[in-house]
């Protein structure tokens, strides 16, 4: 379930991240992964439940939520004294979301939370997400012109919270054409305390 990333620094590095997505060689968490690295942060993309050769069956982020909990249960006492950054795309958004709630429940501190693409309501065709509340320092990026979860949707979310959403103008879901805008908002905001 768990592998190191291609792009993971050394264990001295400064930081722990912990991206997600699908599949892990998606283009979003793969560019979350190279931001991190770039930034001596280690970085760890599993893929989810039945994605990419991995074992089990999508369990709508209940058990993803899981799995992402037992990889940071893994990786703390490896990297004892080492801040803890989780970032999510789409239903990675989603589960990232999850887990962030129960890591706060524990006590665990987050230092930055990165959520693009985060789903919320009614998505066509698809299903029902009632993603949770997250901690007023995340940053939410969302595509202006994002095909699978209306903007309108993602404020209907973050607004009951006062939580900003950075909207990407004319971008899609999938942040086409985007990744050099989402890669500059993604790093300023890890060069800086929440």
């Amino acid at each position: 379930m768990c592998r190191r990333d291609p792009f993971a620094a050394s264990r001295s590095s400064p930081t722990l991240i912990r991206c997600s997505g699908g599949t892990a060689e998606h283009k979003v968490p793969n560019l979350f992964a190279k931001i991190l690295a770039s930034r001596q942060y280690v970085a760890v993309r599993p893929n989810f439940r039945g994605v990419g050769g991995s074992e089990g069956t999508h369990d709508f982020g209940n058990g993803e939520t899981l799995d992402v909990l037992l990889v940071i249960e893994h990786l703390r006492p490896i990297y004892p004294a080492l801040p803890l950054v989780l970032a999510g795309f789409s239903f990675g958004a989603y589960v990232i979301a999850r887990t962030a709630g129960v890591l706060h429940e524990q006590g665990v501190n987050c230092t930055h939370i990165v959520l693009a693409g985060t789903p919320w309501g009614t998505i066509e065709g698809q299903r029902t997400y009632e993603t949770p509340p997250v901690p007023s320092t995340t940053m939410a990026i969302h595509g202006e012109r994002d095909q699978r979860v209306e903007l309108k949707a993602v404020f209907d979310w973050a607004r009951p919270q006062g939580l900003p959403i950075v909207v990407v103008p004319n971008a899609s879901h999938f942040f086409t054409g985007k990744l050099a805008v989402l890669e500059r908002l993604v790093g300023a905001y890890l060069d800086h305390s929440p």
